[in-house]
């Protein structure tokens, strides 16, 4: 069976638009009566809150300006917390650019004869760590978008991770963190930490957002209460996120 094998030729780097937009702004009726609301995207790179600090860190290590607008957000009556976060950029800026002579086949060098690598590969989020592979409930797909992409030769689990080894067990763990992320909000909701506004229309929502407060998951539970950053760290770590 043929492995999966990036080339480096950067496309999902420097084409985050092009890339497959998360699902939740096309679920919007779903997620409402839940308190969460999925916003219009804009690049396609949806980071988690935890993922997003990682990410700001690296930035700053490296001296390049990185920008987020919200993307998943969930309503409380005093603020807008903010569980998901998307690049305000095409192109991501932890990018960095190589020779391609400089790396053995295959590769697909761009038009000046480089290639494309993370500059901050410790730090990538779970959805580049997946990609080229997509899970969406519980059916698998890989992105036609990837230009290194290919259909497994079966569409069930094991042809999936025979192909596409180390990106769809990190798809897994990446499905798997939502349910996380909804598990804390429960928890915070019973303890009274929290109080969610269920089944706004998305005009109501986005005003809400326009308004503010808006503040990160991760700051917030940093402002104390019955749940913290560390119990949260805990618990993606425990999927693998």
């Amino acid at each position: 069976m043929t492995a999966f094998a990036c080339t480096l030729c950067g496309k999902c780097c420097l084409n985050l638009e092009e890339r497959d937009a998360p699902a939740w702004p096309d679920s919007f009726d779903t997620l409402a009566p839940f308190g969460l609301y999925g916003l219009p995207t804009r690049a396609g790179l949806p980071v988690w809150s935890w993922e997003r600090g990682r990410m700001m860190d690296a930035a700053e290590r490296r001296g390049v300006p990185i920008a987020f607008v919200p993307s998943l957000v969930a309503i409380d009556r005093e603020q807008v917390i903010v569980l998901v976060w998307e690049l305000a950029t095409r192109a991501c800026p932890l990018h960095v650019s190589r020779i391609a002579s400089e790396f053995p086949p295959p590769v697909r060098p761009r038009e000046d004869g480089t290639v494309v690598l993370c500059g901050a590969y410790e730090e990538r989020p779970a959805v580049c760590r997946a990609y080229p592979v997509l899970i969406r409930g519980t059916a698998a797909a890989w992105s036609a978008k990837c230009p290194d992409a290919f259909a497994p030769d079966a569409a069930d689990r094991a042809g999936f991770a025979a192909t596409y080894t180390d990106s769809f067990a990190a798809a897994e763990v990446a499905a798997r963190i939502p349910a996380v992320v909804r598990d804390v909000l429960r928890f915070l909701e019973t303890t009274r930490d929290l109080a969610l506004v269920r089944g706004l229309d998305r005009d109501a929502a986005l005003d809400r957002v326009r308004k503010g407060p808006v503040v990160d998951l991760v700051d917030r539970l940093s402002r104390g209460g019955p749940f913290s950053p560390a119990d949260l760290a805990a618990r993606v770590a425990a999927v693998g996120g």
